[in-house]
C-alpha cells in the first residue's frame, strides 16, 4: 500500500499529519521570531557602533584642534600618579 494513501486515508494517518503540520507551524514560527531578534539586536549593536564613532570623531578632533601643551595637560588626568610619565 502506497504511503501516502496510507497516510491520507486512516484516522491515525491524518492525526500524524495534523500533528505534523502543526510541529512544522511551530518551528517556523520560532524560527522567524529567533530571526526577528537577530535582526533587532544586529541593528541596536550597529547604532552603538555609530554612536561610538561620532563620539570617537568629535573628541578626535577635539584633541586634534588643542596644541601641544594643553593635550598633553588634559591627557595628564589620565595618568596614574604611581607610574612615571614617559
Amino acid at each position: 500500500m502506497n504511503i501516502v494513501a496510507l497516510l491520507t486515508t486512516t484516522r491515525i494517518g491524518q492525526s500524524i499529519l495534523w500533528i505534523g503540520g502543526l510541529a512544522l507551524a511551530a518551528w517556523a514560527l520560532a524560527a522567524s521570531l529567533v530571526a526577528a531578534g537577530r535582526s533587532q539586536e544586529r541593528a541596536r549593536q550597529d547604532a552603538q557602533s555609530l554612536d561610538n564613532l561620532r563620539t570617537r570623531q568629535e573628541t578626535d578632533h577635539e584633541i586634534s584642534s588643542l596644541g601641544d601643551d594643553a593635550a598633553r595637560q588634559r591627557l595628564r588626568r589620565w595618568m596614574r600618579d604611581d607610574k612615571p610619565a614617559l
